[in-house]
């Protein structure tokens, strides 16, 4: 199995567990966890073009269903009828030229906003601190190790979902260019 650039994280979390993900892109990190052993993947990708590739893609697959759309619009809806512990892999913000919304940062539109990295990790936890059950493990995308100020951000939001989370930067796999280290920030709650 070629490796993937979170793959450490993911084969620690994903195994027998639900995997819940935004931003689906071409579904490399879909078939990654159902390789690694997720029992079902949920994925919303808002660019439409690559929303019908992946379809095509997993239509033999009954373990993936994706949706359609911004996060914010989809993810309650993904999660609604789960009643169990979770893994949520939020990486629905814009990563690069091509990525969904990417056209639309820093433009000074106020519905350009809901685009941005922070906006769209907000809203997603909001979503997430609705469901009933409170110790799902969160792993959030793009991350950069030394912006420390909106990971505490984030952290506080988890915080008020279950007080017991706790937090680990991990570093990615891929060679790091620049001065800051990319990586995911994962919260889970340790029993």
């Amino acid at each position: 199995m070629s490796d993937h650039s979170e793959g450490h994280i993911l084969r620690q979390h994903c195994p027998g567990r639900t995997f819940i993900e935004t931003g689906t892109c071409f579904g490399r990190t879909v078939e990654y966890v159902l390789k690694l052993g997720a029992t079902e993947v949920r994925s919303v990708e808002g660019h439409e073009e690559r929303y019908r590739y992946c379809v095509e893609k997993f239509a033999n697959d009954p373990r993936v269903n994706l949706w359609c759309g911004h996060s914010k619009d989809c993810l309650q809806a993904m999660i609604a009828d789960l009643e169990e512990q979770l893994v949520f892999f939020l990486d629905a913000h814009p990563s690069g030229p091509d990525s969904y919304g990417d056209d639309r940062i820093g433009k000074e539109q106020e519905e350009d906003k809901i685009f941005g990295q922070h906006f769209v990790i907000i809203e997603e936890l909001k979503i997430i601190a609705e469901h009933p059950i409170k110790n799902h493990t969160i792993i959030i995308d793009d991350q950069h190790e030394q912006a420390e100020t909106i990971h505490q951000i984030y952290k506080n939001l988890l915080l008020e979902i279950n007080p017991h989370y706790s937090f680990e930067f991990v570093r990615k796999n891929a060679k790091n260019i620049g001065p800051t280290i990319a990586g995911c920030l994962v919260a889970e709650v340790r029993t």
